[in-house]
């Protein structure tokens, strides 16, 4: 079966916090149904540890990862008006066929489902969740 992402919003423009030339590393690990995505980098002032940010995606049912460029196994037809607007960014598809395919399995649950991605430039992957909402934080959670 083959799905269509809809239109991509930009959420939040990782370049507004990571160096010129991206991140450093890119770490995931679920507990539960929260998926965290931390993203290692270099802070602008000069020393010798990281800093980091985490993606937390809540009541996630499936993500995956994957390299760029790379094969996809996700039958989904992305729409790209603008390429740019997805590197770098985190991004909803609000129109999305393979989140609505989602919602439709969970009828019974209360929130929706919702297509996100990040193109993580420096590292060359891509991360597709379907999840109900997702916020950025501060650091390295321990959760």
């Amino acid at each position: 079966m083959s799905f269509n992402s809809g239109l991509p919003k930009s959420l939040s423009n990782l370049r507004e916090w990571l160096p010129s030339y991206g991140e450093t590393d890119v770490n995931t690990r679920s507990k539960d149904s929260t998926l965290y995505v931390s993203v290692q980098y270099d802070d602008a002032e000069p020393s010798t540890s990281l800093s980091c940010k985490t993606f937390k995606f809540e009541k996630f049912c499936s993500f995956m990862i994957s390299a760029v460029p790379g094969v996809s196994i996700l039958d989904i037809k992305y729409k790209r008006p603008d390429p740019t607007i997805v590197l770098n960014h985190l991004v909803v598809h609000e129109d999305s066929e393979a989140a609505a395919a989602w919602n439709k399995h969970f009828a019974w649950a209360s929130g929706k489902i919702k297509h996100y991605e990040i193109y993580f430039t420096s590292s060359n992957r891509t991360l597709v969740c379907f999840a109900q909402d997702v916020s950025l934080i501060d650091g390295e959670t321990n959760s």
